[in-house]
C-alpha cells in the first residue's frame, strides 16, 4: 500500500516543483509552463478582486433589510428555545 503523504511532504514537493520550473528556463516548453503558472496566479488575484466588487455592488438598503430579517428570525428561534427550556426545567 502507498504511504499517505504528510503536510510536510506536500510542501516539500511543491518547493521542489518550483525549483525545477525555474531551472528549466532555457527550454521553450518550460517558459510556456512558467507563463501558464503566472497567468493562473493572476487569474486567482483577479477573481478575488471581482468577488469583492460583486459583494459591495449591492444596494446597502437591501443588505440592511436582509440583516434585519436575519436578526429577527434568530431572536424568534432563541425565544422559542428559551420557552421550551423553561417549560421542561
Amino acid at each position: 500500500m502507498a504511504k499517505k503523504r504528510s503536510k510536510k511532504d506536500k510542501i516539500r514537493a511543491k518547493a521542489h516543483h518550483r525549483v525545477n520550473l525555474t531551472k528549466l528556463d532555457s527550454n521553450e516548453k518550460s517558459s510556456e509552463v512558467i507563463l501558464k503558472v503566472k497567468s493562473q496566479t493572476q487569474k486567482t488575484a483577479n477573481e478575488n478582486k471581482s468577488y469583492l466588487e460583486d459583494i459591495f455592488a449591492y444596494d446597502p438598503k437591501l443588505i440592511f433589510n436582509d440583516l434585519r430579517k436575519t436578526i429577527l428570525v434568530v431572536f424568534f428561534i432563541l425565544l422559542i428555545l428559551l420557552t421550551i427550556s423553561l417549560l421542561y426545567t
